[in-house]
């Protein structure tokens, strides 16, 4: 209960100080949001759908805009919530560690996912063929890389200490996150896939016993790494449904993998570059 006391009072802080810091941040965050709500209400689901096959001019647009296209209310505000409560989540946990690599991160994944989610699509249409033409859309690629980021963050708040990230520890943490991968792809799909959830605990355990001494940060270290797991077995159950078609419609579990991989390996990467420059001052 202590822990979870010191977290509110360290989150509480930094939102009452660095709002005006995270005004672009924020509006980076809301413009895919408008973007997917725009092109529901206008109905441009056929302008921007990416249908297979394609002539190549409009396959490269439509590998991109398809990503902002929903065909249900119900798809559309589902995305939405997923994104945006692991965005401003991933956000704020970023900003109490005074980390600013959240906009680069974000930035990236909205670039590059959606051109990574259709790359996918298109290879399981090739490998399926079929005589129709096959369409896909949804934000649900982009969605799942925001939860990588998410679980990213939480794995990286049990290296933070003192104003700072514990060098040795973040090495830790990125694998704490890497490892929460196969129980997030597989678990659906494999008889006993509930055992990957044990590959995470590696890391965190390694890290527990390192802490063993100091009850406030072993607290901090077990709450955040728990809300890695959490938060990767929920979010496995939404993205990789054990029955992938229902009411004619085909969840797209090869996009939300596709999206997942760069929402893990870009924060790392952004990570390691601000606390090298950071070093370097």
């Amino acid at each position: 209960m202590k822990e979870i006391k010191v977290l509110a009072r360290i989150l509480f802080n930094k939102l009452k100080t660095d709002l005006d810091k995270i005004e672009k941040d924020i509006l980076l965050t809301l413009i895919p949001v408008v973007a997917c709500t725009l092109v529901y209400l206008l109905g441009l689901e056929d302008l921007f759908i990416l249908k297979y096959p394609s002539d190549l001019p409009r396959l490269l647009l439509t590998s991109y805009t398809s990503n902002f296209v929903h065909e249900t209310f119900n798809h559309l505000i589902s995305n939405m919530i997923i994104y945006l409560l692991c965005s401003f989540a991933s956000l704020i946990i970023l900003r109490m560690m005074n980390l600013k690599f959240f906009r680069k991160t974000l930035l990236a994944i909205l670039l590059l996912v959606p051109f990574i989610c259709s790359a996918a699509t298109i290879l399981i249409f090739e490998k399926y063929p079929s005589q129709n033409v096959r369409e896909a859309c949804g934000f649900s690629g982009v969605s799942s890389a925001t939860v990588g980021v998410l679980i990213f963050c939480f794995a990286l708040f049990a290296a933070f200490e003192k104003g700072s990230l514990v060098r040795d520890d973040t090495i830790h943490t990125h694998f704490i996150a890497f490892f929460c991968a196969p129980y997030y792809f597989l678990a659906s799909y494999f008889e006993k896939g509930y055992i990957l959830i044990i590959l995470p605990f590696i890391p965190i355990i390694k890290l527990m016993w390192k802490y063993r001494r100091r009850k406030e940060k072993l607290g901090i270290i077990f709450i955040t790494s728990l809300l890695c797991v959490v938060i990767t077995y929920c979010s496995s159950k939404i993205f990789f449904p054990y029955i992938i078609i229902q009411n004619k419609i085909i969840t797209n579990v090869f996009a939300h993998s596709a999206g997942f991989i760069p929402g893990i390996f870009l924060p790392i990467l952004f990570c390691q570059i601000e606390l090298q420059k950071q070093r370097l001052k």
